[in-house]
């Protein structure tokens, strides 16, 4: 029960995303340039959740084998808040709330508040937005993390 409610709250950050568009691609009030862009943030939103969830999944699995590797996890996934939230979650689902605790207490010293909702950079000439990293981590999900591979230094 733990895994499949951490699963739905791990892709709630796009859910939300979703239905803004949703409303604003329906509703005439709005100017027409406002919902095309609007139909193009659905269809985004759309493919982000599918992302979303298949790094939840993947983020689950891999915490259940081998909980260690969280802290490797948590500069992986700190790029938006949807992988922010992912990463919170998958920890929940896969280890319980004192992983979910440490995830966001991480976050937090990090200087992430629950008003960071674009990615880091997003309105800089390094804007993720123009690179496309971003847009295969949209459309595959977060690449996997390599195991053989050191601890960073601190």
């Amino acid at each position: 029960m733990r895994r499949m409610t951490a699963s739905i709250l791990a892709v709630w950050p796009p859910i939300v995303l979703l239905c803004m568009n949703l409303a604003m691609t329906t509703l005439p009030v709005f100017w027409v340039p406002v919902r095309i862009l609007a139909g193009i943030g659905l269809i985004i939103s759309i493919v982000d959740i599918t992302a979303r969830i298949k790094d939840s999944r993947k983020v689950m699995e891999t915490l259940a084998a081998a909980p260690s590797l969280l802290p490797r996890h948590i500069s992986r996934y700190k790029r938006s808040w949807c992988q922010r939230t992912v990463l919170e979650w998958s920890a929940y689902g896969a280890l319980g709330e004192e992983a979910r605790s440490y995830v966001a207490g991480q976050y937090a010293s990090m200087g992430y508040r629950f008003f960071h909702i674009f990615p880091d950079r997003a309105f800089t000439r390094d804007s993720p937005f123009l690179k496309v990293s971003f847009y295969r981590s949209l459309i595959g999900g977060t690449p996997a993390i390599r195991q053989d591979i050191r601890d960073p230094a601190e």
